[in-house]
């Protein structure tokens, strides 16, 4: 069940969606409001399925269908569009109409149910608890992996904290 206001109907206050609306349930949601106006939902698990709501109605969307690893939580979309799912051992990336996945060995994804985040500066951070971090500078080959390492959190200002697994803030 996801409780948002005005769910697609003429309420304008709150409401509870359920399957009987269309909607894929899962465990741990997270949800992403789109620049376009849609709101997309995906679960970190127990789930195989993303739900998009287009301002009149749910759809869901198989990931298995699409190639992507099911039990997708975090969601993102990167100032370019795109929108990033996070999974355990994999991502998934929406990006023009196509879907692409990414996972190890190819890329270097932290072994854990990841979070994604896009900095300032374009770069998008993947990782996960008591696991490495992996900084890539996006839309270019390059992959950076910082071992020990969990990333946190990015002041309006650009600097990027991240805790050490000594227990160390690094700035």
């Amino acid at each position: 069940i996801i409780w948002c206001q005005n769910p697609g109907t003429t309420n304008r206050g709150w409401g509870a969606v359920t399957a009987a609306e269309g909607l894929s349930l899962g465990r741990s949601p997270t949800l992403l409001s789109r620049r376009g106006g849609e709101l997309w939902v995906g679960y970190a698990s127990d789930s195989a399925f993303l739900n998009v709501f287009d301002g009149q109605k749910w759809s869901s969307i198989s990931l298995r269908d699409v190639g992507i690893a099911e039990n997708c939580g975090g969601l993102v979309e990167t100032r370019d569009g795109a929108v990033w799912l996070a999974g355990r051992y994999s991502v998934g990336v929406y990006r023009k109409g196509r879907w692409t996945r990414y996972e190890k060995p190819a890329v270097p994804i932290p072994l854990a149910r990841n979070f994604i985040f896009e900095s300032s500066d374009g770069a998008i951070w993947i990782g996960g608890p008591n696991t490495e971090i992996v900084r890539l500078d996006y839309e270019t080959p390059r992959w950076r992996m910082y071992h020990g390492l969990n990333f946190q959190w990015e002041s309006p200002g650009g600097a990027e904290w991240i805790l050490s697994s000594e227990g160390r803030v690094v700035l």
